[in-house]
């Protein structure tokens, strides 16, 4: 038998037609009566709504009036107030505040003129401040901040008044002189007018009327105001208001009253009228048509189910083996499984075979996409960071090599003064000893990273390995005004190990301290026996490790900022350097900080007795000197107003010394900020800028330039003059406004055409 026919006996069996008829009576009594009670209820709550918008508008015109008075021209703030509180004299519990653009109130009409008043701007305190109201701010600066930053009119949320203790309600308007908003003025009301209001209207039998403000908080209610101002809806009721500007829908109030209720919205204000009446008022006369039109029903239910059980089970029995089987078939399992006579059900366990291949196949091309695409993504975030790398590697690299680079030919050119050659010298040697420590850091990386670090192991008097580090950081500590403090046990040690090694590992701990601690700031180390291991600590008062950051403060590339504002130059090899070296050594490195502006302190720990190590030559590889290139001299730029916009000091007094030379007139700054206030009393003929500065980068510099009036100098042409070299670099400085990229290490030569050719001078003589 078809399993048509099956369904067609149940059909026949079961009273479809009078359950339609009955389903289609009640939606259409219930629907009319719901029309009815949702329209009245509707206008109901844009009375209410309106009647509420009214009152806030006369408030307002009270303001705005007050706003224009003389009073203020004169400054007679006294008179100001005397005015205030006649104007609000019909309002109860109301006054009036005048702020000024900081916050600070002026006067209170509530309050003796001069009295001293809370700034609300400095006072506010988040919700639950006050356990009495734990859903409402402490303090009103929120409307009056906004009034500060937009200089138009705020209606404000309910908050506690800091002056009263009580909840208010403020309007605040600008006052405005000269198109600058120079005061606001606050009218601060009692949302107990609110609550009165609404008593005063007839509202429907059993039925409550409440106001929410912007956040869903109760400013006043018809039932129980001093219970419920200050607290949200019931959360279904407030759910249903928080989802559109007006609606109904049917809930619980907070005394689990079963209710149906309208909303809207008010445009101007922001707040939200409620109205709720009991579902008991309201489904009275529709509980007697369900209970007539049901009790049919149900009769006839029960004769369908009846007739339906004894068929329903003849067609429910292969159905529920075929879908026992379904995820056998899924998996490609062949399922043992019996089906009834029904032609159907046959058709059906064919179907589930074909759907369970089908969906097998989609399952492997899936897992297959998505394994492409995990690899797609591994390579390219392996891309990224390889170029991140190479950039600040370049970056790196380069910057030292500029001011080595162009001193040399500024020296070998006979351009730099006798009283300068001295500070040259030096900003060769001190650039050059950059540029070693940096390859060397990176030598003993590539030697940890592929097993072929070597320890040079012997009895060390750790005491002398601290001793000498703390005097190679001295110097910069003494520069930044750094205490260096040490407390060396003499009995710490002895131990075996590489004393350059060990002592490469105190330098960096303390020259990171020294990097990452303020001036006058205080950095310790501390030597000392702990059991069977010697401890080495370096603590300091600098800035300092948020706690996400400790677990890869010893990874490689690690730096604490990134970027081109990053203030701390580096490769962030320092710490990954010494966990291996103390590793090597059988030892270990931890980090500690309570978080950022905190200090930090590091622990390298040390066993006294160590396995026996092998000992070699540790290989130390130099960079080999670079070969001058013939020197060129570039044309005279007598007249040519430069300025040269560099963070770096060596490089800012390089530049100086090549276009001092070639007779230009040069001025000097170590910041953007410091450039754009030169630009507003000296006009240059042309504009040299690093990229990567602290606070604010070269780009950032550019643009504002570039938004300048031509007149204020917002067409200068610009040099960007960066350590950063790739393409994407070049196309990202020139897009921001520049007008030529060069990269370091720049020939003086090359520096001096540029800045001709920007000028539109000669062309460069080679000698």
């Amino acid at each position: 038998m078809k399993l048509r026919s099956h369904l067609v006996v149940l059909v026949l069996v079961a009273v479809v037609p009078l359950l339609i008829f009955s389903v289609a009576m009640l939606r259409q009594e219930a629907e009319d009566q719901r029309v009815l009670l949702d329209q009245g209820m509707r206008n109901t709550a844009r009375a209410l709504s309106l009647g509420i918008d009214g009152e806030v508008k006369a408030s307002q015109a009270i303001l705005e009036t007050l706003a224009a008075s003389a009073y203020l021209e004169t400054g007679d703030l006294k008179a100001f107030q005397r005015l205030c509180a006649r104007a609000i004299e019909s309002r109860a519990n109301a006054y009036i505040v005048l702020f000024d653009r900081s916050g600070h109130p002026l006067l209170n009409s509530s309050r003796p003129f001069g009295s001293a008043l809370p700034n609300p701007l400095v006072g506010t305190r988040p919700a639950g401040t006050d356990p009495r109201y734990p859903e409402v701010s402490l303090g009103g600066g929120e409307p009056v901040r906004r009034v500060l930053e937009t200089g138009r009119p705020v209606v404000s949320d309910l908050f506690v008044s800091l002056v009263t203790k009580q909840p208010r309600i403020s309007l605040d308007v600008p006052i405005v002189r000269d198109g600058v908003v120079r005061y606001v003025l606050e009218l601060s009301l009692d949302p107990a007018i609110f609550t009165q209001l609404l008593l005063d209207r007839q509202l429907p039998a059993h039925s409550v009327a409440t106001i929410l403000d912007r956040n869903g908080v109760a400013l006043a209610r018809s039932l129980d105001p001093s219970g419920r101002v200050g607290r949200r809806l019931a959360p279904t009721l407030a759910a249903q208001v928080a989802g559109s500007d007006e609606g109904s829908a049917t809930g619980r109030t907070f005394e689990g009253v079963p209710v149906y209720h309208v909303f809207t919205r008010s445009l101007s204000t922001g707040w939200t009228t409620s109205l709720a009446v009991s579902q008991a008022v309201v489904g009275t006369s529709i509980n007697r048509s369900v209970a007539l039109l049901g009790g049919g029903a149900v009769l006839a239910l029960i004769l369908g189910l009846g007739a339906a059980f004894g068929v329903g089970k003849r067609i429910s029995t292969p159905l529920s083996m075929l879908a026992g089987a379904a995820g056998s078939m899924v998996r490609g399992e062949q399922a043992a499984l019996q089906v009834s006579g029904a032609r159907e059900v046959v058709h059906l366990h064919a179907a589930l075979v074909t759907a369970g291949g089908a969906v097998r196949e989609a399952a492997a091309e899936r897992e297959r996409r998505l394994v492409a695409e995990a690899k797609r993504t591994e390579a390219q975030t392996a891309n990224q960071a390889k170029d991140e790398f190479l950039a600040m590697l370049s970056h790196e690299l380069r910057t030292p090599i500029n001011a080595v680079y162009g001193w040399v030919h500024m020296l070998r050119a006979g351009q730099v003064a006798a009283d300068a050659r001295e500070r040259a010298l030096d900003a060769i040697m001190r650039n050059a000893h950059a540029q070693v420590q940096l390859i060397d850091d990176l030598l003993d990386v590539s030697r940890i990273v592929s097993g072929k670090m070597r320890l040079d192991v012997r009895p060390v008097d750790l005491k002398a390995v601290v001793e000498a580090a703390l005097d190679a950081v001295r110097p910069a500590a003494d520069g930044k005004g750094i205490r260096l403090q040490a407390v060396l046990d003499p009995g710490a040690g002895p131990l075996t190990g590489d004393p350059d090694r060990l002592q490469q590992v105190v330098w960096n701990l303390l020259t990171n301290a020294v990097k990452f601690t303020p001036k006058r700031g205080r950095v310790q180390v501390h030597l000392q026996r702990v059991n069977s291991h010697v401890e080495i600590v370096v603590s300091d008062t600098g800035q300092g490790i948020s706690a996400e950051m400790l677990p890869v403060v010893f990874g490689r590339f690690w730096q604490a900022d990134r970027g081109p504002t990053r203030t701390h130059k580096g490769l962030g090899l320092g710490l990954a350097l010494v966990r291996h070296l103390a590793e090597a050594h059988g030892g270990t490195v931890t980090a500690q900080s309570a978080g950022e502006g905190t200090g930090a302190t590091f622990i390298v720990r040390l066993p006294v007795t160590l396995a026996k190590l092998d000992s070699a030559t540790v290989e130390r590889v130099h960079p080999t000197a670079r070969v001058l290139m013939p020197t060129y001299i570039g044309p005279g730029l007598e007249g040519v107003r430069v300025l040269v916009v560099d963070d770096d000091l060596d490089a800012l007094d390089l530049a100086t010394a090549i276009l001092t030379a070639a007779r230009a007139e040069v001025r000097t700054c170590q910041s953007a900020a410091e450039a754009l206030g030169v630009f507003r009393h000296w006009r240059p003929d042309v504009l040299i800028a690093d990229i990567e500065m602290p606070v604010e980068d070269g780009l950032s510099l550019i643009r504002k330039i570039r938004a300048l009036e031509p007149a204020e100098g917002g067409k200068v042409p610009a040099i960007a003059l960066t350590a950063y070299g790739r393409v994407e670099d070049r196309l990202r400085t020139l897009s921001a406004g520049f007008s030529m990229h060069v990269p370091k290490p720049v020939d003086p030569s090359e520096l001096t055409t540029v800045v001709a050719s920007l000028a539109g001078r000669e062309s460069p003589r080679r000698t």
